[in-house]
């Protein structure tokens, strides 16, 4: 599981001031390349494999 993945299925109570920190990370992950909705596990396998993830720009 990425962290863009947990911030989809994270638990936090919407609305609450932890997800407005969710929602800055969400941000931040979007403004360095990360694709959002992000892809699912096996996509990323796939990206992984074909040497196209992590996305360009972004450290591995």
């Amino acid at each position: 599981m990425t962290a863009a993945q947990r911030t989809l299925t994270s638990s936090i109570l919407r609305g609450s001031a932890e997800d407005a920190t969710r929602l800055r990370v969400i941000e931040k992950l979007k403004a360095r390349g990360y694709p959002f909705p992000p892809p699912s596990h096996a996509e990323i396998l796939t990206l992984d494999t074909a040497g196209k993830w992590p996305p360009l720009g972004v450290k591995r």
